[in-house]
């Protein structure tokens, strides 16, 4: 790591440090009882997400099935973004209360002057950050993904508990790594939290190389779609009229391997099968030229459609005949299951978290990431043996139904989130 780096986070430290003996940090009186446990007397308690942007994509929605979740059980949430963004959109129409502060990022891609940047962004909206926790008088504050800091920091100057919730690998999934590096800032991350929850297996069995594996909680976040499939519809076969609609969704880039699926297109189109590919989502400029260059080598621009972004994926995936998930590290697989639910059959890499989600030929089939062939192979299997598609599509809307609730999530983080404030409290959760 850059010593400019190092010199900067600890002076940032330094500062927080001192920043707790100020007036901003004296001890809230809460218009509760103090000795309140958490069993059916508890009035309300108060709980301030850190969102790592304004934006929708998977972790922000997983935020807001969390919040919607924990609502009925006298959880009073609220949340801070560090800019503007659809995510506003959603919390206003929920009633949730939200502030706007410029936080950045204790990670990043770019070069050491970004990342000094970044740090020093973050230190001038450390105070910010502070009195608006204080001012919704919180009782536990959650980080949710673990590239922003300044919540722990902030938790930690108002002496409240504090929970890491971490959605992804990092560098393996979205090639960005930790300003302070992953050693030292897993160090951060578990001594400033009193728990760290993750979403995957995978993400569990990364982070326990550098975090003790009793401070790792996993929990089967909820995946909510709008009118889950009643009947699975078949697919469409080789001869008819109307082409294969083939679906990715993600922000393109090299993680998310959509060069697989435009290299498996061109091999099923050359043998004969009439296919269409729709990659949808936002691009990495360098990655996303890389594709459209492919794509014009292959002969394949009638056949290829790179729409952007768009918020409605259950629209997108309802339109799909099957859906591709190539990601090389997914740390959890949103638009996997959102296809599950939606009685629509999935073809996944087999590599990160992927494979806890997708049983093969019960649930699913997977590929080797990086394989165009096999995986050009596996869309040709779902063509050709309906039966087993029918029965895997079935099965998998069934599991991903019972397993990946909004029920089920809210009570398992709910179990956390009182266990961790009855102990920051001297007492047992009721």
């Amino acid at each position: 790591m850059p010593s400019k780096l190092l010199k900067t986070w600890q002076t940032q430290v330094m500062a927080l440090s001192t920043v707790a003996t100020l007036d901003v940090c004296e001890p809230v009186n809460l218009e509760r009882n103090p000795e309140a446990g958490f069993g059916t007397d508890v009035k309300e308690l108060s709980v301030v997400f850190l969102s790592h942007s304004g934006e929708m994509f998977g972790a922000e929605r997983a935020l807001l099935e969390l919040i919607d979740g924990l609502g009925p059980k006298n959880v009073r949430c609220s949340v801070l973004l560090p800019s503007h963004g659809a995510l506003e959109g959603e919390l206003e129409r929920r009633r949730i209360a939200f502030a706007v502060v410029p936080y950045r990022w204790w990670m990043a891609s770019g070069s050491v002057r970004t990342r000094l940047l970044q740090e020093a962004q973050t230190m001038m909206a450390f105070l910010p950050v502070v009195r608006q926790i204080r001012r919704w008088q919180a009782d536990l504050i959650i980080t949710n993904t673990c590239t922003v800091s300044v919540g722990a920091f902030a938790a930690y100057v108002l002496r409240k508990p504090h929970v890491w919730y971490i959605h992804e690998f990092g560098k393996e999934d979205h090639g960005i790594t930790y300003d302070i590096g992953i050693r030292m800032a897993t160090r951060v991350i578990s001594w400033m939290s009193d728990v760290v929850l993750v979403n995957s297996r995978a993400v569990q069995e990364y982070y326990a190389r550098y975090i003790a594996p009793e401070r790792l909680r996993r929990v089967d976040q909820a995946v909510t779609v709008e009118g889950c499939a009643d009947e699975v519809r078949p697919l469409v076969s080789r001869g008819q009229t109307r082409p294969l609609r083939l679906v990715q969704i993600g922000r393109v880039e090299e993680g998310k391997g959509q060069m697989d699926s435009v290299l498996a297109l061109g091999y099923l189109i050359r043998s004969g099968l009439l296919a269409e590919l729709t990659l949808q989502g936002p691009g990495e400029p360098g990655y996303l030229a890389r594709v459209r260059e492919t794509i014009a080598q292959q002969g394949l621009e009638p056949y290829v459609r790179l729409p952007g972004y768009a918020g409605d994926v259950a629209s997108i995936i309802r339109a799909a005949d099957i859906i591709l998930v190539c990601s090389r590290a997914e740390a959890f697989g949103r638009v996997t299951i959102e296809a599950m639910k939606l009685g629509k059959p999935v073809v996944g890499a087999r590599s990160g978290a992927t494979p806890d989600l997708i049983e093969e030929n019960f649930n699913g089939v997977l590929y080797t990431p990086g394989d165009h062939r096999e995986l050009a192979g596996k869309i040709e299997l779902l063509i050709r043996t309906p039966g087993l598609t029918r029965q895997m599509t079935e099965n998998a809307c069934r599991w991903a139904r019972e397993k990946f609730s909004l029920k089920q999530y809210a009570e398992q983080v709910f179990k956390v989130l009182t266990a961790v404030v009855g102990e920051s409290r001297g007492q047992s959760p009721g």
